[in-house]
């Protein structure tokens, strides 16, 4: 889900569809949501999977 979020920032960002404050909110958003999904969630997952 995030990762298609990335796709559709991009694509805003390039059209210049949506404000500019707006883009950046929701870039910062999307960053942060894959940051925490890579250094938080997916470990927890495998070593949970990997434990069990």
């Amino acid at each position: 889900m995030l990762s298609c979020n990335m796709l559709l920032l991009i694509l805003m960002e390039i059209m210049g569809s949506l404000n500019r404050g707006t883009r950046l909110a929701l870039w910062h958003l999307t960053v942060w949501g894959l940051l925490g999904l890579l250094l938080v969630v997916l470990p927890f997952y495998h070593s949970y999977h990997t434990l069990s």
